[in-house]
């Protein structure tokens, strides 16, 4: 009995190959979306530590630059001289905004030159950068001042020996910078790059920053990067729900200097708006998309030319099977086509001579 709910044949083929060609198309759709948003954010950590090393090497060369002033002094100033000391510690703090105090103490500990004469006369051999100096190169910890009339209220201190002859000390210089000019440098640097940045000490904690672009306070992520397992770049979620890709690099100050204890931690968007994104893709994609359905338009032709005659042939069956007297036509649109013509040929003249066929 012929079953009435049975596809065509060509039907089942031609559709099957469409479905399938549709399948393929959202698959593709799919991988591209994936790959956009990976390429996108794998382009934003590039740009990251890019940015991170940019303004490390920036910094570094502002850090490096006080401190090779430091040297000059050391190198170049005549301690026995009260005119040349005075000359030299003033034409320091003159010539830099980083350095707000400049001077030069005896081996006892007391400032013999002061620039603007501050400070001169004191007593500092219990002074960190004095003990430190009087040892070799230092770089002390950031301080608050306790000078009233001081704008600027935390510091750092360079120190350097002035080393006589015999290799004694008979000085040591120390140059007083600003954390005020610190964090007005990493705000220019920054928003010179377009990013958020954050130098923080061994400890975690911030010494300076500009945040622009996310929140103010680093996240514990982004902290453990100055004191454990670090990750050059990741990608985060400010309380905001906002992604962004955070990248660290470490070492702000350089080899030249001694060790500040300082890295660079910045901030750029998860993606970047000047990347093609998904919908630019899937622009490119339509191509590929009008190509499937021709592909698929010129399949469903061929496949009608090769699935017609079989049609045909299961029309001459059917009509045999109904007692009437039908003749295939010899078709050779395929071996199979080929095949079955000459059966059912060879069925119908055995049929008839059977006499299966009646007449009215």
């Amino acid at each position: 009995m012929k079953d009435m709910t049975a596809p065509r044949l060509a039907v089942v083929v031609i559709g099957g190959n469409i479905l399938f060609a549709i399948l393929i198309f959202a698959c593709s759709i799919l991988w591209l979306f994936l790959q956009t948003q990976e390429v996108k954010t794998d382009a934003q950590r590039a740009s990251a530590l890019r940015g991170a090393e940019a303004m490390r090497t920036t910094f570094t060369e502002a850090i490096e630059r006080e401190w090779n002033s430091l040297g000059a002094v050391v190198r170049n100033v005549d301690i026995s001289q009260a005119d040349t000391r005075d000359q030299f510690v003033n034409a320091a703090a003159d010539a830099s905004y980083a350095v707000t105090w400049a001077g030069i103490a005896d081996p006892g500990g007391t400032i013999i030159a002061g620039s603007r004469d501050w400070r001169v006369g004191e007593d500092v051999s219990n002074a960190e950068w004095f003990r430190d100096g009087l040892r070799g190169k230092s770089v002390g910890d950031v301080f608050a001042s306790d000078q009233s009339d001081e704008l600027d209220q935390t510091f750092l201190n360079f120190s350097r020996p002035v080393l006589g002859p015999d290799g004694l000390p008979q000085a040591v210089v120390v140059y007083r910078v600003s954390l005020g000019w610190v964090r007005g440098y990493v705000q220019n640097v920054a928003d010179t790059f377009g990013l958020d940045a954050f130098i923080v000490d061994r400890n975690g904690r911030v010494v300076a920053s500009d945040t622009n672009l996310f929140g103010n306070e680093l996240l514990e992520e982004e902290r453990n990067q100055a004191t454990g397992p670090r990750h050059p770049a990741s990608v985060l979620t400010d309380t905001s729900s906002t992604e962004f890709v955070s990248a660290f690099a470490s070492n702000v100050g350089g080899l030249v200097v001694p060790d500040l204890g300082w890295n660079l931690i910045v901030r750029v968007p998860a993606s970047d708006p000047d990347t093609p994104g998904f919908l630019d893709e899937l622009r490119s994609t339509w191509g590929m998309g009008l190509l499937i359905a021709a592909l698929s338009l010129v399949y469903a032709l061929i496949s009608g030319l090769v699935l017609r005659p079989i049609a045909e042939l299961v029309r001459v069956a059917e009509g045999i099977a109904n007692g009437e007297e039908v003749y295939p036509r010899e078709n050779a649109s395929s071996a199979e086509a080929a095949s079955l013509s000459s059966t059912l040929a060879k069925l119908q003249t055995r049929l008839q001579s059977a006499g299966y066929f009646s007449r009215d």
